[in-house]
């Protein structure tokens, strides 16, 4: 498991996340095949402090990351 920095934007609100990226797209990924879903991300303040935060997804959700 690479833990990595990158931008995560979903419908409008970003997120800076501090996570696999490889699951995180994976999760987003199946959320969407399965019609919406919970996904788990941990922003950077978040990893810090071992608080991951969930995220939900859609079918229609507009979702860019930028592996920055």
């Amino acid at each position: 498991m690479a833990t990595t920095t990158f931008t995560l934007t979903l419908d409008d609100k970003t997120y800076t996340v501090t996570d696999d990226l490889d699951r995180v797209q994976k999760d987003i990924d199946d959320a969407i095949a399965n019609d919406g879903g919970l996904v788990t991300i941990s922003t950077t303040e978040d990893y810090e402090a071992e608080a991951p935060k969930q995220i939900s997804v859609t079918k229609s959700s507009s979702i860019s990351i930028d592996p920055s």
